[in-house]
C-alpha cells in the first residue's frame, strides 16, 4: 500500500494552473488501494458546502474518479476549508478526518493535522481560530447568503493578509515545544502537518527516542507530494502526469 500527502493547494476557479495540477496528481495514481491524506487547505476559501459551482462540481468529479480507481481519500481542515462538511465529503466519496488523526504504518505511529494548531507563538491568530471554529460562529456565518458569506470571507482574508504582513515569520512558524511534546504524550514516531508553507524533513532526537517530523509545501510554487512506503518516505514533483522523486529518506527502526 502506499499513502500519499498533499496540504496546501489552495485551489480555487480562479486558479486554473493548481486545478490542472491537482487533475495531473490523481491521474498519477495508478495503484490500487492506496490511500490520500489531504491535510487542509485544498481551497483557498470555502464557503459551505451548499457551493454548487461548476468550481466545486469539478472537484466533486475528480474524487470520486479517484474512487473508482480504488484509492480512498481522507481530509483534515484547515484554517482556510474548515467549514467543509458531511454534505461535500458525501458527494465527493472522501473521508472526515479530526483535528489530529493517528494511523499505524509499518508499526510505525504516525500523526496527522494542518499544523496550524503548532502556532502557538502568534497568539491573535490562535484567538481567532478559536473564535471562527465556535459553533456560534459557524451557525452565524452559514445562515447567510452565499454572496455575503463570500463578502465576509474576503474581508477576513484581506485582513489577515495584512496581518501577516505585519508579523515576524518565525512568530507564525510551528513552536517546536507544542510538536515535541505532542509527540512524546502521544508516542508519535512520524508527525506529519502542513499550513507553515515550509517543506522539510526535521529529525528529532531526545530522551524518548529518535522521531521524524515532516512539514509539506504549498503548491503555490512547486507542487508536492509526500510519498509513504513500505521502505522510503518520498517527496516527490508533478510533471506531465508523472511523480517524480526529489528528495527521499529510508524508513528505519530509528523511528520505532
Amino acid at each position: 500500500m502506499r499513502l500519499y500527502f498533499i496540504s496546501d493547494l489552495h485551489l480555487s476557479h480562479d486558479d486554473q494552473h493548481s486545478l490542472q495540477a491537482f487533475r495531473t496528481f490523481a491521474l498519477s495514481i495508478i495503484e490500487e488501494n492506496s490511500r490520500l491524506y489531504i491535510l487542509g487547505d485544498l481551497f483557498d476559501v470555502w464557503i459551505g458546502d451548499d457551493d454548487n459551482s461548476s468550481f466545486t462540481k469539478e472537484i466533486i468529479l475528480l474524487f470520486n474518479e479517484l474512487k473508482n480507481k480504488s484509492v480512498t481519500t481522507f481530509f483534515c481542515h484547515g484554517n482556510r476549508d474548515f467549514l467543509l462538511g458531511e454534505e461535500f465529503a458525501f458527494k465527493a466519496s472522501i473521508n472526515l478526518l479530526e483535528e489530529f488523526t493517528s494511523i499505524f504504518f509499518n508499526d510505525q505511529k504516525v500523526l496527522m493535522a494542518h499544523g496550524d494548531q503548532f502556532c502557538t507563538d502568534d497568539h491573535a491568530y490562535q484567538e481567532f481560530r478559536s473564535m471562527v471554529r465556535s459553533s456560534k460562529w459557524k451557525k452565524n456565518f452559514l445562515s447567510k447568503s452565499l454572496g455575503e458569506r463570500n463578502e465576509i470571507a474576503l474581508k477576513l482574508r484581506k485582513e489577515s493578509i495584512q496581518s501577516n504582513n505585519e508579523k515576524n515569520y518565525e512568530i507564525m512558524d510551528a513552536n517546536l515545544n507544542s510538536v515535541d511534546n505532542l509527540m512524546q504524550d502521544q508516542c508519535i514516531d512520524i508527525l506529519i502537518h502542513g499550513h507553515t508553507h515550509r517543506p522539510a524533513f526535521h529529525d528529532i532526537k531526545n530522551k524518548s527516542g529518535d522521531r521524524l517530523r515532516i512539514v509539506l509545501g504549498d503548491w503555490s510554487k512547486s507542487e508536492k507530494v509526500l510519498l509513504l512506503t513500505d521502505q522510503f518516505i518520498k517527496i516527490c514533483d508533478i510533471r506531465e502526469e508523472r511523480l517524480f522523486v526529489v528528495k527521499e529518506k529510508l524508513v528505519c527502526s530509528n523511528y520505532l
